[in-house]
């Protein structure tokens, strides 16, 4: 029992050093994150112990092998810390936030336990399941610190209407929303950001008259957006019109600021955003350093979103769903 207490602490103690390697360690171990149904998926494996009888040693693989699950869940959600990470915060790097993690960690679902066979040896292999959102996740730990940063940026950015190169088309309205050049963002060239045989056409979001929209379904497919807990809405300029940290925290931890999904089928399937969505295309995705979180979107799409909410409030109410396929 040592042994096992022991195995777990070092698998915990070293994990933050793998953080810039995580996407390799994710392949090897299978561990995921299915950001569509917003959980974190996890495997882990340890080969039977032939010493012991058939029996004893399948319960101690399978001890072990959920251990090791674990530990892999862990380093997924440190992987969650994308914006945090873009932005030079390394939270996961404070003992406390680390220790309260920890502790949710081990409170995970094991969604299946098997045998299986690999390279010629038996393994007993552990699949665990832990929810990115919701009261007591792991999850909301980080974005609560991560609101908690941003809205002191926020918080020193002066409010005012700021003159776009043309005002709405649609609304022929300016567009109110709060300065915050002063965060660190790096516009990244459209050439670069885009999958050039995956590209879409942008297409301007059209307004219906039939009845009010539910939710919002952002289309950036083509783009290469990294996803992430705290993704941003801003315009062209790099401009923030929209971030969740602005809302009640109670409502974000327990469904996030939103949903990803890989076509604009299943987002319009999973439900979060009603049966009227309105649909915008992402015009560029930005980031700072090598992530790219952000989704920028045209002055006159940002209207309408201002606009069609203003009726509705399906963005207070966090029913958004980004469709991408990176």
């Amino acid at each position: 029992m040592k042994k096992f207490v022991l195995t777990l602490m070092i698998l915990f103690g070293s994990l933050v050093l793998y953080a810039n390697s995580i996407q390799v360690m994710d392949e090897k171990s299978g561990s995921s994150i299915d950001w569509t149904n917003s959980n974190y998926i996890a495997e882990g494996l340890c080969p039977l112990n032939s010493k012991y009888d058939r029996g004893v040693a399948i319960k101690k693989a399978m001890d072990y092998a959920k251990m090791e699950a674990i530990a892999n869940l862990f380093m997924m959600i440190n992987s969650t810390n994308i914006s945090l990470e873009a932005t030079g915060q390394d939270y996961m790097a404070d003992v406390t936030i680390k220790q309260e993690i920890e502790g949710l960690v081990r409170n995970v679902k094991v969604t299946s336990q098997e045998l299986v066979e690999e390279y010629g040896a038996e393994f007993a292999k552990v699949t665990v399941v832990a929810g990115i959102y919701g009261n007591g996740s792991a999850g909301s730990v980080l974005l609560k610190k991560s609101v908690e940063e941003e809205r002191k940026v926020l918080d020193k950015q002066d409010v005012k209407i700021i003159e776009q190169p043309k005002v709405s088309v649609k609304t022929e309205e300016p567009i109110v929303i709060a300065k915050a050049s002063a965060i660190p963002v790096k516009i990244e060239k459209t050439t670069e950001t885009i999958i050039e045989k995956e590209k879409i056409e942008y297409a301007p979001a059209i307004v219906s008259i039939d009845k009010p929209y539910t939710g919002l379904i952002i289309n950036a497919l083509g783009f290469k957006l990294d996803r992430s807990m705290s993704l941003k809405i801003r315009l062209e300029n790099g401009d923030i019109i929209w971030t969740g940290a602005s809302f009640d925290f109670e409502k974000l931890a327990d469904k996030g600021i939103l949903s990803y999904a890989n076509s604009i089928d299943e987002a319009k399937k999973l439900g979060r955003a009603g049966d009227n969505p309105l649909v915008i295309y992402a015009k560029n995705v930005v980031g700072n350093g090598k992530f790219r979180t952000d989704i920028c979107i045209t002055a006159d799409d940002a209207a309408v979103m201002k606009n069609e909410n203003a009726k509705s409030k399906f963005m207070d109410d966090f029913k958004i769903i980004v469709v991408s396929n990176y």
